[in-house]
């Protein structure tokens, strides 16, 4: 070793030879065997830190970074020694014993430490694969910060505690065999297995990683086998060809053996392939069935004309100037626009896995556990968890026939839909930093404000009621569907009675194109036109709160959801809403500093009411507790009903 050899000291003879080296430097091992390790592991720790010092993606602050890498990192070490001394103790017991009989007994013991050594090791991965919610990026970052860190220890361990070694083996006999007296250890017999046990630590963690590492390697090398004739690639930089070496020749039994040799070792290896590629494939995504998208109709309907905004040109200054004029003409007129290449490709199919996912809730959930994620809409104004068929009242006694389930981070989930949590977290972060602040910036600049003046009341991570929801619609019990409205979440019709529709009641509602046509816009002409299914793009919509916001200019969408044509109404209707709601404590009051909105002498709607304006808190469960449960008036205007909620009128339209 490089820092030194052992004399003869305990009776056997262990003479320095010429291939030894004399002891390295004390500095040289401080610095090059401790001090440098050491830094590298502190790198590496303060990058995974920073890493994980940003919050989940389902909005929650990450446990420690410190801690979490630490029982990683340390977790293989103190599985060893566990190992190790539970071998230690039953070979000192069993085998002098055993030796009689079993003379490969410390063989076997050795043996099988290294493959529990392994087992503890790739337990860990796989661990440390699970915690980063099988993120790629983080997963290798963490990895790379274990081996920093063991590397270190065992580095440490070595120079401190293993600075000179024998020149044969009988500790290790000794350690797997138990038997220790006789081995010229004289009086040090007491402490060589203190000494050895360290040893041993360090050799099962060195013996594993390099057995990951060498067979990764190998691994990589895969593609190369499949190209015939790559083992003869290096006879082409030969200078002499002509005294290349030939071929030996073999006897039959001789190729026979070869050729078993090669098939038994070709098994094997795939065998060790297929392992390696289920630890890492296998277990990276959970498991569920496919959803279906049906087909799109094939009626003509008479479609809404809606901008279509093309996300990928908000990358610049410039790009978003021109985009915001076309979002401000969309929001003033239609309420309505598309949003394409928003950075889910078709290519990565992410949204046909997403409607998997969202349809676990419904056909994979019992009614008994449904009951037992019921929402309480009226009594805590809060649309989370499930909301049954006919908790809302439509017209003349019927109720609605729509079932969905809110996705938040404020509750338990149901069985079923648990393994899919870190990819609906990652799917709603998308949504809310890749989508949602990119389309209000653009609002933003549409009244001369600052681009982060919408953005500073919608945080990620603060207190509000911003969400994912899926939502199922089913065509039953006589075709009698919800009516439509302008500020809950949930939109259908019924085929044979007037429909009441409002705004949603957030600031921007993001709906994920699917192809049953259903969802319909209040056009200025009074016509209801219906919204049309582009592949992979996203439908934008405004609500209460933006409307609130900006005093009026940016109107909350009068829309609703009718029973699709006669071509889809054998499918259910399943859908995916990212809702947008400013932070709890957010007063609805307009950002009267807008140019746009001074000039037009835009004034406060709740100081129109003479009431005094409210936070999106209590505007929210207000309106979500009254949503299908309070009675409605019929107002002056041809068939709208009205109910006043906090001192604010809101229209339901027939």
């Amino acid at each position: 070793m490089i820092t030194g050899y052992k004399k003869k000291k305990l009776g056997h003879p262990s003479e320095k030879l010429s291939s030894d080296v004399t002891r390295a430097g004390w500095r040289n091992i401080l610095f090059s065997e401790i001090i440098s390790p050491v830094c590298i592991a502190i790198l590496f720790i303060i990058a995974y830190a920073f890493l994980k010092s940003f919050p989940d993606p389902d909005g929650s602050q990450p446990p420690s970074a410190f801690v979490r890498i630490g029982i990683i990192a340390l977790g293989p070490v103190v599985w060893n020694a566990a190992v190790l001394l539970t071998f230690f103790l039953l070979s000192l017991f069993m085998g002098p014993i055993l030796e009689g009989c079993c003379v490969k007994f410390g063989s076997v013991m050795a043996g099988l430490a290294h493959i529990l050594a392994m087992v503890g090791m790739i337990g860990f991965f796989e661990f440390l694969w699970f915690l980063e919610s099988w993120d790629a990026s983080h997963a290798v970052l963490g990895l790379i910060t274990v081996i920093a860190i063991q590397r270190a220890l065992y580095k440490i361990l070595i120079s401190v505690f293993l600075s000179r070694e024998f020149k044969h083996d009988e500790t290790n006999r000794a350690w797997w065999t138990g038997k220790w007296h006789g081995r010229g250890f004289g009086s040090h017999v007491m402490s060589q297995p203190a000494r050895e046990f360290i040893v041993k630590i360090v050799e099962l963690g060195l013996w594993t990683s390099d057995f990951c590492l060498g067979h990764f390697l190998l691994f990589m090398l895969t593609p190369a086998l499949l190209i015939p004739y790559v083992d003869r690639l290096h006879a082409t930089i030969w200078l002499r060809p002509s005294k290349q070496i030939r071929a030996p020749l073999y006897s039959m039994k001789q190729k026979r053996q070869r050729r078993w040799i090669v098939v038994k070792y070709g098994i094997l290896y795939v065998i060790v392939v297929a392992i390696f590629v289920a630890l890492i494939a296998l277990l990276s995504k959970p498991i569920l069935d496919h959803y279906e998208l049906p087909s799109p109709t094939a009626q003509e309907l008479e479609w809404a004309d809606l901008q279509i905004v093309d996300l990928s040109e908000a990358q610049s200054i410039e790009g978003r100037i021109k985009l915001a004029s076309k979002v401000r003409d969309a929001m003033t007129h239609t309420g309505f626009f598309y949003v394409v290449n928003h950075g889910y490709t078709m290519e990565q199919n992410k949204m046909s896995r997403m409607f998997d996912i969202a349809d676990v809730p419904f056909v994979k959930v019992s009614s008994e556990e449904k009951k037992l994620y019921e929402g309480q809409p009226k009594k805590t104004g809060s649309y989370q968890g499930y909301k049954p068929r006919a908790y809302w009242h439509v017209d003349n006694g019927v109720r609605d026939q729509v079932e969905n389930y809110n996705n938040t981070t404020k509750r338990s989930h149901p069985e079923a839909l648990r393994p899919f949590l870190p990819e609906i977290s990652e799917f709603a972060k998308f949504n809310h930093l890749n989508v949602l602040y990119p389309i209000l910036q653009l609002l933003a600049i549409g009244l001369e404000l600052p681009e982060d003046a919408f953005i500073a009341q919608h945080g990620f991570v603060a207190k509000g009621e911003t969400y994912v929801r899926s939502e199922d619609d089913e065509e039953k019990s006589n075709n009698v569907w919800l009516k439509g409205h302008t500020g809950a979440f949930y939109k259908s019709i019924s085929s044979k009675r007037g429909i009441k529709r409002k705004s949603d009641f957030g600031s921007i509602t993001i709906l994920w194109s699917q192809p049953i046509s259903a969802l319909q816009i209040l056009s200025s002409d009074g016509t209801w036109r219906w919204v049309k299914h582009i592949d992979n793009a996203l439908v934008i919509n405004a609500g209460d709160c933006l409307e609130f916001l900006s005093g009026g200019f940016y109107k909350a969408t009068i829309h609703r959801v009718v029973q699709p044509p006669p071509d889809q109404r054998q499918h259910n209707r399943l859908g995916i809403f990212y809702f947008s709601i400013p932070d709890d404590d957010v007063k609805l009051d307009p950002l009267l500093n807008s140019p746009v909105l001074r000039r037009l002498g835009v004034n406060d709607r709740f100081k129109r009411h003479n009431v005094d304006s409210v936070t999106v808190e209590v505007w929210r469960k207000a309106r979500t507790a009254a949503y299908g449960q309070s009675t409605l008036v019929m107002g002056k205007e041809n068939s709208v009903e009205e109910e006043v909620i906090n001192g604010v009128l809101v229209k339901h339209y027939k």
